[in-house]
């Protein structure tokens, strides 16, 4: 079985923001796109590839987890002269489809193509087996208690990567969803979640907050 904490922020984002009954994502394109990349630079500072310096991106270290994370480093080495939010967007132009990829790859999902015969074809996504549909169902629900919104009210974002994820989430409003039943002590810990990155992760941070403003969430305020 696959455990809760094996998917990368990218990943689990994609996987929360997706209506697995309709296998389509419940938000606009360009929020998916620019969360999307937010999730793999923040990949990138996690795993100490890439320090943000004033707005600008610095590769630190070019052996990332896979492919798609070595194809940005390539295009950062490349090109350092860009700012953050101009990466955001260049990465995200292709950033569903990098994702939905890696995904299939590690055969989590499956990717179902619905042909027109004018316009373009249509894309659903859907897990390859009722095994992995439980798995990639919970991933939203997991990140709600976790934020203790649950029937056992928890608390409990312990790590980096989970934080980070509730930080895009709320850049691209996702937390609206996650939180729909919520009580005010949930909502506080989400901004408690922001000063800490704030304070002791800045560049993820910053990040995130790019992507709330390219989005045009007014979500940070910290």
């Amino acid at each position: 079985m696959i455990g809760v904490d094996e998917l990368r922020p990218a990943d689990d984002l994609f996987v929360i923001a997706l209506d697995h009954r309709a296998g389509r994502h419940t938000v606009a394109d360009h929020t998916l796109r620019v969360g999307l990349a937010g999730g793999l630079l923040i990949e990138l500072i996690i795993e100490g590839c890439i320090q943000l310096a004033g707005d600008r991106l610095q590769v630190t270290d070019m052996t990332p987890g896979d492919s798609v994370t070595l194809r940005i480093l390539e295009h950062l080495t490349a090109e350092p002269e860009h700012t953050l939010r101009t990466w955001l967007l260049f990465i995200g132009k292709t950033a569903v489809e990098d994702i939905g990829e890696r995904l299939v790859l590690r055969r989590l999902l499956r990717r179902n193509i619905i042909r027109r015969l004018l316009g373009s074809d249509i894309v659903r996504w859907a897990a390859p087996s009722d095994r992995l549909s439980v798995f990639l169902d919970w991933r939203g629900p997991r990140l709600t208690m976790k934020l203790g919104a649950g029937p056992i009210p928890e608390f409990s974002i312990a790590t980096l990567p989970d934080a980070s994820l509730v930080a895009l989430c709320h850049a691209m409003d996702l937390t609206t969803r996650l939180l729909r039943d919520a009580g005010p002590d949930s909502h506080a810990y989400v901004d408690q979640i922001h000063r800490q990155l704030a304070d002791q992760h800045p560049a993820i941070h910053t990040v995130a907050q790019r992507v709330g403003e390219l989005v045009g969430t007014s979500t940070f305020t910290h």
